[in-house]
């Protein structure tokens, strides 16, 4: 063999090495764990415990919480979603109630998000993708910070990206079974942020697309028909509550009008738990005050009233693109009142602030190009893409909520370390390609496969 052929040869079989799909030994996916667990466990134990800043909705899931376990509970619970309290009510049931123990909690699952992260990049690109995913979501900066607060960002996190591997699991090995777990995932990440529901009819789409394929599309079914279960079973406990129809919360309907309304905040009507809300969007953009006589919970009038605004100005669906700039990262951007993240934080807002900017073109970008690449070349469409098309039907959602509701960077979170994960794999199959084609010998006669 000549050296001109030899050479290429051994470069590729270095590059298949680096894409290789052998999963990391037991050990090593432990050692992952605890890499990512530290800087957590550090931020909730030192730096930021998470009863150290109870205020607005970080009190309310507090709040509400403890309801759960000592009553009474009414129409006002089912304006906060509830998941993330009733995660926090097992805790102190469990384990007493002591703040720690949820910071505790919230590291394992943020550690855990990262290991997950990491096995989904693996799978699309090998080795080095995951390692490169690894890396970013164990320090990635708002992953951390939300670590150390009561807010849905990391339980969410975690159950989005557990819901994509176990979706990717099933509809790879084809098996209904694996589908029904992977649907008790899915509808656990909606319970907990029900604008997560937008990814349902998007899957529902998938299914019929990979019809040809009846094992990955059976299993992708079931996994929608079991979420309905739970789902069906927190929609009667708020029904109850309200004594109306209630899905998995009645926060929507203000977070629709909020989304489109020119205002800075909201105000309800006195002696009820929320006094007024004010998202970053709005209150970066707007300085007029509104006042209304119905409680956050009347879920249908504020989703009445915001169809009014685009009847009256049907230019406002611009503004819900507007949203989707925000929420990826590329509007303005300043430090307190108006910080990208919230709650703010003086000593890390430069940080989230070069973080967000670094999402949009180092975690959103490759994947859409990459998904492009694939789309022209109808590779995407194949079986063997089906895990890849789950995650992205997630980011889509994630998209789709922040131009329907809050276009916030924070909404974005949920979705960051599959975001991680998907631009790893694209950066790694890039750099493959763009080293093979560098490196590839003179074509004299044949092509080399």
């Amino acid at each position: 063999m000549t050296s001109a052929v030899a050479v290429p040869l051994a470069l590729r079989g270095r590059v298949d090495a680096v894409l290789s799909k052998r999963w990391a030994p037991p050990m090593v996916a432990v050692a992952m764990f605890l890499v990512a667990f530290w800087p957590r466990f550090q931020v909730v134990t030192d730096e930021h415990p998470p009863g150290l800043y109870l205020v607005s909705d970080m009190a309310i899931y507090r709040e509400r919480a403890i309801r759960l376990l000592d009553g009474p509970l009414d129409v006002h619970d089912t304006f906060t979603p509830v998941g993330y309290p009733a995660l926090m009510a097992a805790i102190f049931k469990f384990f007493g109630r002591n703040d720690a123990f949820v910071g505790l909690a919230q590291a394992l699952m943020g550690a855990a998000t990262c290991v997950l992260a990491a096995w989904l990049a693996h799978h699309w690109a090998g080795r080095a993708a995951a390692f490169v995913a690894f890396v970013a979501t164990a320090f990635y900066a708002p992953l951390v910070l939300y670590t150390s607060v009561f807010l849905t960002e990391t339980t969410s996190a975690f159950l989005v990206t557990l819901s994509t591997v176990l979706l990717t699991i099933a509809l790879t090995r084809r098996r209904s079974s694996l589908g029904a777990f992977a649907g008790l995932a899915l509808a656990a990440s909606a319970i907990v942020r029900p604008n997560l529901l937008l990814v349902f009819p998007l899957l529902a789409g998938l299914a019929w697309l990979l019809r040809r394929d009846r094992g990955a599309s059976r299993a992708l079914v079931v996994a929608l028909f079991v979420s309905l279960i739970p789902m069906g079973l927190v929609s009667a406990h708020n029904t109850r509550l309200a004594g109306r129809f209630v899905s998995l919360g009645s926060n929507g309907g203000v977070n629709f009008y909020l989304a489109h309304a020119e205002i800075r905040a909201l105000e309800f009507p006195e002696g009820g738990p929320i006094a007024a809300i004010s998202p970053y969007r709005n209150r970066t953009r707007f300085t007029r005050l509104e006042r209304t006589s119905h409680a956050p919970e009347d879920e249908a009038y504020f989703y009445r009233a915001g169809l009014a605004l685009f009847r009256d100005e049907p230019k406002r669906i611009l503004g819900a693109m507007g949203h989707v700039v925000d929420g990826v990262g590329l509007g303005p951007m300043t430090h307190r009142p108006g910080s990208p993240y919230w709650p703010g934080w003086r000593e890390r807002d430069e940080e989230l602030i070069v973080w967000a900017r670094a999402m949009f073109f180092l975690g959103i970008v490759p994947p859409i190009v990459h998904s492009f690449v694939l789309g022209r070349r109808r590779e995407l469409v194949r079986p063997e893409q089906a895990a890849r098309l789950v995650a992205l039907c997630m980011f889509a959602s994630g998209m789709l909520a922040m131009a329907v509701f809050l276009g916030d960077p924070r909404l974005r979170v949920s979705f960051d370390a599959l975001l991680i994960a998907l631009g790893a794999a694209a950066w790694v199959r890039f750099a493959a390609w763009a080293t093979r084609k560098a490196r590839a010998p003179e074509r004299s006669g044949g092509a080399l496969s």
